[in-house]
């Protein structure tokens, strides 16, 4: 009875671990998740601004002949 006992608590604690490692690894995905939208955005961001400002520097390029 005590060795099941024992074994019960022993299984207890690895299923606690256990849950608290899949807890850790699922907090990092979400924080990769959150970096990499991040840095969608910021190349968005950046890459609106070159077309923009290609686009303003042809168009002065066409007026200026």
């Amino acid at each position: 009875d005590d060795s099941v006992k024992a074994a019960q608590s022993a299984l207890a604690g690895s299923i606690s671990t256990l849950k608290t490692s899949v807890d850790n690894l699922t907090e990092t995905v979400n924080n990769i998740n959150t970096g990499v939208a991040t840095s969608s955005t910021f190349t968005l961001v950046i890459t609106a601004l070159v077309v923009i400002t290609l686009v303003i520097e042809i168009v002065i390029l066409i007026r200026r002949r």
